[in-house]
């Protein structure tokens, strides 16, 4: 794992190999690092400057309970969602989904707006 070198970032961890991520399937999950790759450079024009993962997560406890201030029990599973990122000098948020049951959407974020 590598630390940012940015202090403001420093509790978020960076990976360079996927073997630092997943312990199973690392072929699998790199097809799928690919597809996402060549998916953004087919609807952008360019490769993302990064991917963030997020884990799945199931409560152990139960569900809702944090809302009501109780502890929870959270633990990270396999399956997992995988963002590509790319800034651009665009006053626009531009999204797409590889999987075309869900549409792709734009939203302008002009400052003051």
């Amino acid at each position: 794992m590598l630390a940012p070198a940015d202090s403001t970032l420093a509790t978020v961890p960076t990976f360079n190999a996927l073997s630092d991520i997943y312990t199973s399937d690392l072929l699998k999950h790199a097809a799928r690092f690919q597809l996402l790759t060549e998916a953004f450079i087919a609807t952008y024009g360019f490769k993302p400057s990064f991917i963030v993962r997020a884990p799945g997560r199931v409560n152990i406890i139960g569900e809702h309970i944090d809302y009501c201030g109780f502890p929870v029990f959270p633990m990270a599973i396999v399956p997992d969602s995988l963002i590509a990122v790319r800034a651009t000098r665009e006053h626009r948020i531009r999204l797409a989904n590889i999987n075309p049951k869900y549409p792709s959407r734009e939203f302008s974020c002009e400052s003051g707006s």
